[in-house]
């Protein structure tokens, strides 16, 4: 199987843009605390969906999996 380099950045790139939809979730989750306290008390509540970081994670992994393909040389 023969993976374009191409497939692998765009891959690699949309893990990148799922880790920070989970970051950007965190951030939201905490804005209306008021100190440390109520950031934990609100991330133990009521905690972000981890959806996009484990799907940021499995492209990551497939990234790495298409990249390390070896190519093989053409006749």
């Amino acid at each position: 199987m023969r993976v374009s380099k191409n497939i692998v950045i765009a891959v690699f790139i949309l893990s990148l843009f799922f880790y920070a939809v989970q970051a950007v979730l965190w951030i939201h989750s905490t804005t209306h605390a008021h100190n440390e306290t109520d950031k934990q008390n609100i991330e133990q509540s009521h905690p972000p969906s981890y959806t996009p970081a484990i799907l940021a994670t499995t492209l990551l992994v497939l990234a790495a999996a298409l990249a390390s393909v070896p190519v093989k040389p053409r006749p």
